[in-house]
């Protein structure tokens, strides 16, 4: 108790020798404090804290393979010879975006990066509980995400739980074994995945489905709503 009442007395003489010093050294720690708070400040929910990278746009030619098909029904057997339907029963609209989001560490202010990317979706219902819920998607990068190296953003088609494939592979003029004759006559032709379990037609939808440990599904009827 006597070493810290000397100590301030000593701490009192000390103030009082040198008040100009003391008082330097009192503004120099308020303005470091205070600016210390205000840049805490701007970093704990700011939303310039957030980075946004916008998508390109699918391009005339991406664009031209996103078909229409709400409303459409397929039909299908099977190789135990069960029969079963496909029916569009939702699409998203035309020119729709998702948003993924990643979060960093970077000192002094996590932020969180949204990548914005051009997406449509179509969902199947079904009698059939293995091709109930189906879906298909097209999808296609945002910019920034393939830096190493840097590469323009690329559009996919996804089968929902099988495969994906470029949507620049996917054309009117190739694989002819899974090609479907229209109403009008005239024969489409399709794509096959890479493990080949699936084949889809841009004009009419799915050909063929091959279930894992389950049932080989073939296109054999259809009606185009549009």
């Amino acid at each position: 108790m006597k070493t810290s009442i000397t100590f301030f007395g000593k701490f009192l003489m000390f103030s009082k020798a040198y008040p100009r010093f003391l008082n330097v050294l009192l503004v120099l720690f308020c303005l470091l404090f205070f600016d210390n708070c205000r840049r805490r400040d701007e970093c704990e929910g700011s939303p310039k804290s957030n980075l946004n990278y916008d998508s390109t746009h699918f391009d005339s030619s991406e664009q031209a393979k996103i078909p229409d098909w709400q409303g459409d029904s397929l039909y299908f057997y099977s190789d135990a010879g069960d029969t079963a339907y496909m029916y569009c029963n939702w699409q998203s609209p035309p020119n729709n975006f998702e948003i993924q989001s990643r979060s960093s560490g970077t000192f002094p202010c996590p932020y969180l990066e949204n990548f914005c990317y051009p997406f449509q979706q179509y969902n199947y219902h079904s009698n059939e509980p293995t091709l109930n819920d189906f879906q298909i998607i097209f999808f296609k990068e945002s910019n920034l995400i393939n830096q190493f190296p840097k590469e323009p953003p690329k559009a996919y088609l996804a089968l929902s739980q099988y495969d994906y494939q470029l949507l620049s592979d996917v054309g009117f003029n190739n694989l002819t074994n899974d090609s479907v004759l229209l109403m009008n006559g005239l024969i489409e032709k399709g794509w096959s995945t890479a493990n080949k379990t699936s084949s889809l037609n841009l004009n009419v939808g799915i050909l063929k489905l091959n279930i894992k440990r389950g049932k080989k599904w073939t296109l054999f009827k259809y009606k185009l709503n549009n």
